[in-house]
């Protein structure tokens, strides 16, 4: 800053209040400053005018930079009453990760009444965010139209498609890897597959592909057709099990699945196994992987604020993606059939 002042030939404080949107400053004075600053390359540090920001509060507690948790559904909460926990564990760990690197973590909803992308932007410059964490959307296939030159960004998960960004997310191919061999290994030789076609795009047909592959490697099972519905209604989904005939069901949310199971008459898992592929937690009645939400939260965090400190926003030419495996929670939702060992 005082190489710049020296070259608009003003003082440091008037940079300072330049960069700030200052208005006490001139435009004149204003255009000399900003055009000494791209003249010597100068980009202002988001963190060191966040933390410069709170040391210039008078009274209360100092108050560490603030990050924002940013989410999209149709209702402020939506992302919270969503029926797998998982969001809401993504948001708890990176929660205590910022707070552990000095920072806070708060939500914003793209939606409020009256909010353009543009007003948004605004909002979070006026209060000095320049780091964003974009939780799941609802939809996939997404698009958002932020000003991302403001900001250092991180993704959770794959409904984000455009722009391309920094993400976090669990390892979903492996997720499914590791469930077929764990229901294979409890003896189970007819595993079916059951989705619905928007969760099949939200994890860009990752849960698929890897069921195709194991299918085909595991010669020794029966080949079933997976379950890929529009729309998963209990029509869809008994049509497909009287066709296929599953000994045990992998699906992504399958608590609706359980209760229809259960109006028909069969008992889980004596009479047929359902593993889940977003398990609540270790330990859980649910048999399935637990994504480790908690984990994505926290490594979501590591990775934006590893950005702000080397003061890299806008758009990478090459994003990184960081996928974070799940845990096999045995549950109590499949059973080890006659005859094998566990």
């Amino acid at each position: 800053m005082r190489d710049v002042a020296a070259r608009a030939a003003v003082s440091a404080a008037t940079v300072s209040l330049v960069l700030r949107r200052s208005p006490l400053i001139s435009a004149k004075t204003r255009e000399r400053v900003l055009s000494a600053a791209r003249a010597l390359g100068y980009r202002p540090n988001p963190f060191v005018q966040s933390l410069m920001r709170t040391r210039r509060r008078r009274g209360g507690a100092a108050l560490g930079p603030v990050l924002a948790f940013v989410t999209g559904h149709p209702s402020r909460d939506g992302w919270r009453r969503d029926p797998t926990p998982v969001f809401r564990q993504m948001f708890e760990g990176a929660r205590l990760r910022a707070e552990e690197c000095g920072y806070r973590l708060e939500e914003f909803w793209l939606h409020e009444q009256g909010m353009s992308a543009r007003r948004f932007c605004a909002m979070l410059c006026a209060r000095g965010i320049h780091g964003l964490v974009l939780a799941p959307l609802p939809s996939p296939n997404a698009t958002l139209a932020l000003e991302w030159g403001h900001f250092a960004t991180v993704a959770l998960g794959f409904t984000l498609a455009h722009p391309g960004v920094h993400r976090v997310s669990n390892d979903h191919f492996h997720s499914l890897i590791i469930a077929f061999e764990e229901c294979r290994r409890l003896g189970y030789r007819r595993l079916g597959l059951a989705l619905s076609e928007t969760v099949n795009e939200k994890v860009q047909r990752r849960w698929l592909a890897a069921y195709l592959l194991a299918q085909h490697q595991a010669g020794d099972l029966e080949q079933l057709v997976p379950l890929v519905a529009e729309t998963l209604t209990e029509r869809a989904f008994r049509d497909w099990f009287e066709a296929q005939r599953p000994e045990v069901i992998i699906a992504p949310a399958p608590q609706q699945i359980m209760l229809w199971l259960e109006a028909w008459g069969l008992r889980v898992p004596k009479d047929i196994g359902v593993a889940s592929l977003s398990a609540p937690k270790l330990g859980d009645a649910m048999t399935g992987i637990c994504q480790n939400g908690e984990q994505l939260g926290r490594r979501s965090i590591d990775l934006l604020v590893t950005l702000l400190e080397r003061n890299e926003l806008g758009l990478p030419a090459l994003p990184d993606m960081l996928l974070v495996d799940g845990t096999w929670n045995r549950g109590q939702t499949t059973a080890a059939l006659r005859g094998t060992l566990v």
